[in-house]
């Protein structure tokens, strides 16, 4: 399907905030990815804390809840004083 024109770069890595594509170029990751990306690419920790979370449950709709989503919350809560409400999206759209 013709979405988008055929890419000029292809990325095979990244680090951080830098994206290397196959011919070994360097680029600041300035789109990082729709919620994905935020914090970097090919972080250890954050690499090892997805392979970790994977291996139990990799996603739900947010229709349903979680362990991990529940206490993301509290902590949310509790770090902005509590006595609020969280609520994850993806995006501002769902506000």
């Amino acid at each position: 399907m013709p979405t988008y024109g055929v890419p000029a770069v292809q990325f095979v890595s990244g680090s951080g905030l830098r994206l290397i594509d196959r011919d070994g170029r360097s680029y600041l990751d300035f789109l990082s990815g729709i919620a994905v990306t935020g914090l970097g690419h090919a972080h250890p920790e954050i690499a090892e804390a997805i392979a970790e979370q994977a291996r139990t449950l990799v996603h739900v709709s947010n229709l349903f809840g979680t362990e991990p989503g529940a206490d993301v919350a509290i902590t949310l809560d509790r770090l902005l004083g509590g006595g609020g409400q969280v609520f994850f999206t993806n995006s501002g759209a769902e506000a």
